[in-house]
């Protein structure tokens, strides 16, 4: 069983995939044990896990004697993404989750994270997107912004401000200003993305 991270959540909304699959001979009693689609509806019916799962049936072989099917199962609670390995692990081809519990939360709140050899312009780890309709007046956001994060002098600027165009965004580099800004416009975020760097993910690997 292979293991992948992800830095997105599948269809904005799950943080956990499983990708599962089998072979059997159309004559095989033993192919409705087990892992099926229909034993897999069931289950996770009955346990009001919530999830989409998308499935592939394809007929092969001498006579078209065997079946394969190949399923792709998404869910939403690390609980039921470990109690579905559990079950069906036998039939598991890969899992796929976030590198670590707390990103979950991460993306969850419109963020998404991503991977890099540097933080942006080498300081900031945070952007955050700011809604903007058409002739929207960012004066007084852009305002607040100058008024209460550091954005210069430019060698110790802790913020970074991009007013212009349909696509505003925030550069960050301290956590407490991320705070600081969700609290007070949040209405007003459209997405914010971490960067973590590959040292970043080494250090985290190597912690108990």
């Amino acid at each position: 069983m292979q293991r992948f991270h992800t830095t997105k959540l599948f269809f904005g909304k799950y943080p956990y995939k499983i990708l599962l699959a089998r072979s059997d001979h159309v004559d095989d009693q033993q192919r409705y044990t087990g892992w099926t689609v229909h034993n897999a509806c069931v289950f996770l019916a009955d346990n009001n896990i919530e999830h989409r799962m998308y499935n592939q049936v394809r007929h092969g072989g001498k006579h078209k004697k065997r079946i394969t099917i190949n399923s792709s199962l998404f869910l939403r609670k690390k609980d039921d993404f470990e109690k579905c390995i559990n079950l069906w692990r036998d039939w598991i081809q890969s899992v796929t989750s976030p590198f670590k519990d707390e990103h979950v939360s991460l993306l969850q709140d419109r963020t998404e994270l991503i991977v890099r050899k540097t933080l942006l312009y080498k300081k900031y780890q945070y952007v955050v997107a700011f809604k903007r309709e058409y002739k929207d007046d960012m004066s007084e956001l852009s305002e607040w912004i100058n008024d209460n994060l550091k954005i210069s002098p430019k060698e110790s600027a802790t913020a970074k401000w991009y007013e212009y165009g349909w696509n505003p965004r925030l550069y960050l580099a301290d956590e407490n200003d991320l705070v600081l800004v969700k609290l007070t416009h949040g209405d007003r975020i459209r997405s914010i993305t971490v960067v973590c760097t590959f040292d970043q993910l080494e250090q985290q690997s190597n912690q108990p």
